[in-house]
């Protein structure tokens, strides 16, 4: 599990990722979304049957956050602890504020990368962006 601290809250966010099946880099994912030691959801993701790694993280609002990937984005109404999906746009990416993506290390380490420590990088292969 990976979890994020959202800067001026007690909030928190984090991604469990279960492996979906063995040998295969494919991954159940499952949204925590928790205030202090409340959890207030657990929202089950669209899975990773490979190349949805990435998860950026915005903040929209002093009350809500969107989590980006190739598949999806989730908008968490961090008041209410609240999730909604829908499919992503390129849109997505270029609203709010930056703070840091779940991915994984070079050593394949599931973790959160603030945006102090790791600049924004573009969702590989958006589902959006590809041509028919």
């Amino acid at each position: 599990m990976a979890t994020a601290k959202i800067p001026g809250t007690t909030v928190t966010l984090s991604i469990e990722r279960v492996a979906a099946r063995p040998f295969l880099a494919e991954y159940k994912r499952t949204l925590v979304v928790a205030r202090g030691q409340d959890i207030l959801t657990k929202f089950k993701m669209d899975s990773d049957t490979g190349g949805t790694v990435l998860v950026n993280l915005y903040r929209i609002s002093d009350k809500s956050v969107s989590l980006v990937d190739r598949l999806s984005t989730y908008f968490v109404n961090m008041e209410l602890g609240e999730v909604t999906r829908r499919n992503s746009t390129i849109e997505d990416e270029e609203q709010g504020q930056f703070l840091g993506a779940f991915d994984v290390t070079e050593a394949k380490d599931w973790r959160y990368f603030p945006s102090s420590e790791r600049a924004k990088r573009p969702i590989p292969h958006r589902m959006s962006d590809s041509k028919s």
